[in-house]
């Protein structure tokens, strides 16, 4: 059966009885109860509502896009070759009188090359960033400048070791 021809939707994995099968897809005989993944467009629903009774949605991937492995191979290169940079650059004089061998800079970098060359978008980078643990720690250091500076640090300091000490 060509399901991918018949239903407009690919066929990942097949589990029979609360097992994965573990065969190609397309070499399986399917069985009532089977539960299978499909990869399928947005269109799937709609273009099989004829077939409600042998398809349940489980869960939809709302914004999906099917991997874009034509781009790969150039993010891997950029990737490899700023890992490269950051081996080797600190033995090059002017990489590290610039400091472009941080590997922080080096990943700014890159993250710029990927951007231009269209690898990626530049919602997808400013997505990328988890913007909650930049200000978590942005917040650490505050708060650890402003416990330093009132003394208070100190303060917890001594009363930890003392505490440390009576105990054993």
């Amino acid at each position: 059966m060509h399901f991918r021809t018949k239903y407009g939707a690919a066929v990942i994995a097949v589990h029979r009885n609360g097992t994965r099968i573990q065969d190609y897809p397309g070499n399986i005989k399917l069985n009532s109860g089977d539960v299978l993944l499909l990869e399928a467009g947005p269109t799937f629903i709609a273009r099989n509502t004829d077939n409600q009774r042998s398809f349940a949605l489980i869960s939809e991937v709302k914004d999906s896009q099917p991997p874009r492995l034509n781009k790969l191979k150039w993010a891997l290169l950029i990737t490899l070759i700023m890992l490269v940079f950051a081996t080797i650059g600190p033995m090059i004089p002017s990489m590290a009188e610039l400091n472009i061998s941080n590997l922080f800079v080096l990943g700014l970098i890159a993250s710029i090359v990927m951007v231009c060359a269209g690898i990626i978008s530049q919602q997808e980078c400013r997505d990328a960033v988890n913007w909650e643990v930049y200000i978590t720690i942005a917040s650490a250091y505050g708060i650890g400048s402003a416990l330093t500076e009132s003394g208070l640090a100190t303060v917890i300091a001594n009363f930890l070791v003392k505490i440390g000490v009576g105990s054993g």
